[in-house]
């Protein structure tokens, strides 16, 4: 069976990006279903069940890939879960859902502009802030999709985060 590292990418460097992403899933289907539950709005709870689709996915292309490295289809189910964490969690919950839906909301609410906030964000669309604890952790997706992002990268550069530090340690003894 040839080694991970013949991969050019090491499943087990995917795993922090993985597991940032399953977080960053359950925060945004608790953030819905909270959200479905205050505002009468069970919609939201659609967000649930993609966001166990999307875990569900990310899961298997991660085992795909650490079972099969060096192979095409592990190769493949690496690239895919790096594809699937950036489109779901990352882009469409992280940056669009929590970096405009809310941090961007929030800050213009907090201006005090009612005219660029009724255009940015139609009431027939768009809750205006008044529930902290949905606004707090609908802006808690914004960070969560940055760390996920920043160990995506990690993995595709193919290195685990803490591989650095090791190979630091290493070349100072030597």
């Amino acid at each position: 069976m040839p080694s991970s590292a013949s991969a050019g990418h090491d499943a087990d460097a995917s795993r922090p990006a993985a597991f940032a992403a399953f977080a960053q899933l359950a925060l945004t289907s608790v953030h819905h279903a909270y959200g479905a539950l205050i505002y009468a709005s069970p919609w939201r709870l659609e967000v649930v069940v993609m966001s166990i689709a999307a875990a569900a996915l990310i899961a298997g292309l991660w085992l795909l890939a650490r079972r099969r490295p060096g192979s095409f289809s592990g190769r493949l189910a690496f690239v895919g879960n790096m594809v699937v964490i950036v489109a779901f969690p990352i882009l469409a919950i992280g940056l669009f859902e929590g970096g405009y839906n809310h941090v961007v909301k929030n800050i213009v609410h907090l201006a005090g502009n009612p005219t660029l906030y009724a255009q940015m964000f139609p009431a027939s669309m768009y809750e205006a802030p008044g529930d902290w604890l949905f606004e707090l952790t609908g802006i808690a997706q914004f960070p969560m999709a940055l760390l996920a992002l920043w160990l995506v990268a990690i993995a595709v550069a193919g290195r685990s985060p803490g591989s650095q530090v090791v190979a630091a340690k290493r070349s100072s003894k030597a």
